[in-house]
């Protein structure tokens, strides 16, 4: 049976989660983990700056049954679902992907559950522990779903 978007959080919550034991415990650790525990494929392995990558150009990364879904901000009713994977850009920073918790169509409505990001991080480099956070759609570049 596979959990629910609450039992993972519920799992991972304050949690470090490193899929592939490189880099640490980077955001798309905890986005591997979670298509691997919904019994879903992988996106294709990308190495250094692979957020950056693959927002940039999905179709040669998702593996069918995953797919994407551009952000249209003149589309409000347009908004990812709980267990969607988001990727948004930072600015003055880099990219960063993360797993949908719930969403709304309001500007500040989506909270997402995510990992290496956060006052916390001093390096960037893997040390911020799994956790929610609300952040707007502005930045957001799409999601996968399926």
């Amino acid at each position: 049976m596979i959990m629910t978007i609450q039992e993972f959080v519920n799992k991972y919550n304050w949690k470090r989660i490193d899929y592939d034991w490189s880099f640490w415990f980077q955001c798309n650790d905890l986005t591997r983990q979670r298509l691997k525990e919904s019994g879903l494929p992988q996106y294709k392995p990308l190495g250094n700056n692979w957020c950056k990558l693959i927002a940039l150009n999905p179709n040669a990364y998702l593996v069918a049954p995953l797919r994407w879904v551009q952000n249209d901000l003149k589309k409000p009713n347009q908004i990812p679902k709980p267990w969607d994977i988001i990727i948004f850009s930072v600015p003055k920073s880099t990219w960063h992907i993360a797993v949908v918790y719930g969403a709304t169509p309001w500007v500040n409505g989506i909270t997402i559950f995510e990992q290496n990001w956060g006052r916390w991080s001093t390096t960037w480099q893997g040390t911020d522990a799994c956790r929610l956070r609300k952040v707007t759609y502005a930045n957001v570049y799409w999601w996968i779903t399926w």
